[in-house]
C-alpha cells in the first residue's frame, strides 16, 4: 500500500529528527568525556626583576606547576604535557626548554621551571620597560586518542638598571702658580643600560677650602642619556699664599653617582665613580736648589765679593 505523499514526508522528517537526536546525544557524551579533563598552569611568581651585570648579562628563572584535573573521567593512565616558553618581543633572548611532563591519576600536579638569559645589550628605561613571557602547550592522552590545549600563562620580566660611567679630561695634570685660575672640563660617558641623572661633586672640597683653594661649579646635576657623553666645566682657583720654596701636588677629587640609584637605594659598590685632577703648585724657587742651599750660595757669593773688594 502506498502512503500519500504528505504521510511519506512526515515519516521522513521524523526519521531525520530521530537520527539527528541520536548523533547529538552521542557527540555530547564524547565531548563530555574529554571536555571534563582540565590541564592548566599555575606560576609561582609572575613578575621577575633581573640585574644585567656589566660584561656578563643576566639570567632569570621562572617556576610553576601543572595541575591536571578529572583524569578519572577520561580513564587516562598517562597524560603527556608539552610546554614551551618564549619572549615574543625579544626573540634574541635564549629560553631554556621545558622537558616533557607526565600526569596520571596518582600524580596530577607536576612542577616545572625554565630560565631566560638576558643579553648585555638589553636596555632599561624605567618601570614601564617590561617584557612579557608566554607559556603555553598541549596535552595528549596516551595512546593519542584525545588531546587538548593548555591555556597559556604569562609572566613579566623587568630589567633592572645598572650604573656605569667613564670620566676623562684633556688635562688630568696641570701646573699653576699662586692665585692661578684653571678651567677643567670633565667628559662623562654613560656606559650603563638606560637614561640617567647624575651628580658631579668634589669629594674633598672642604679640605681644599681649608688650604685656600676655590672650586666653582655652575651645576652639579646633569641628565646623562643612554650611551651619551656630556661635558662638565669646572673652575679651580689656586690659593694666593703658599710656601714659595716648595713644589707640591694637590688632588681635586671628583665623585660621580646616579640620582636614580640613590633615590631607589640600589646604588652598589663600584657604581660611584671617583676621578682626580692633579695640580702641580709651582713656587718661585730656582729648580734644583733648596732654600738653605740658595741662602748658602748667596752668603758665599757675598764673601767672595767682599774679599775681592779688599784686595
Amino acid at each position: 500500500m502506498h502512503l500519500p505523499l504528505w504521510a511519506r514526508t512526515v515519516k521522513m522528517t521524523v526519521l531525520i529528527l530521530l537520527i539527528s537526536s541520536i548523533f547529538i546525544f552521542t557527540s555530547s557524551e564524547e565531548a563530555e568525556g574529554s571536555g571534563g579533563v582540565v590541564v592548566y598552569i599555575q606560576m609561582d611568581e609572575i613578575t621577575k626583576t633581573v640585574q644585567v651585570i656589566p660584561g656578563m648579562g643576566g639570567v632569570v628563572t621562572f617556576t610553576g606547576k601543572i595541575q591536571a584535573r578529572n583524569l578519572m573521567e577520561l580513564k587516562a593512565q598517562v597524560v603527556l604535557i608539552s610546554l614551551e616558553a618564549s619572549v615574543p618581543d625579544a626573540p634574541d633572548w635564549q629560553v631554556t626548554d621545558i622537558p616533557l611532563l607526565m600526569a596520571s591519576q596518582n600524580q596530577d600536579v607536576i612542577f616545572f621551571s625554565f630560565s631566560v638569559r638576558i643579553p648585555l645589550s638589553s636596555i632599561t628605561s624605567g618601570m614601564d620597560a617590561v617584557h612579557k613571557v608566554i607559556i603555553a602547550g598541549t596535552w595528549i592522552y596516551e595512546p593519542g586518542m584525545i588531546q587538548g590545549e593548555v591555556p597559556q600563562a604569562e609572566g613579566t620580566i623587568f630589567i633592572g638598571q645598572y650604573y656605569q660611567y667613564t670620566v676623562t679630561s684633556d688635562a688630568p695634570y696641570i701646573q699653576t702658580s699662586p692665585g692661578g685660575e684653571i678651567d677643567v672640563v670633565l667628559e662623562i660617558t654613560n656606559q650603563g643600560n638606560g637614561n640617567d641623572i647624575i651628580v658631579v661633586d668634589v669629594q674633598n672640597k672642604e679640605v681644599l677650602a681649608e688650604e685656600g683653594w676655590v672650586v666653582e661649579q655652575k651645576e652639579k646635576r646633569f641628565e646623562l642619556p643612554f650611551q651619551g657623553t656630556i661635558k662638565v666645566p669646572i673652575r679651580i682657583i689656586a690659593p694666593v699664599n703658599w710656601d714659595p720654596w716648595v713644589n707640591d701636588i694637590t688632588f681635586v677629587k671628583f665623585r660621580i653617582y646616579s640620582v636614580q640609584a640613590e633615590n631607589s637605594q640600589t646604588l652598589m659598590d663600584g657604581e660611584r665613580v671617583l676621578y682626580s685632577i692633579y695640580i702641580g703648585q709651582n713656587g718661585v724657587a730656582v729648580p734644583g736648589f733648596e732654600p738653605s742651599l740658595l741662602i748658602l750660595a748667596v752668603l758665599v757669593a757675598t764673601m767672595i765679593y767682599v774679599h775681592r773688594r779688599r784686595q
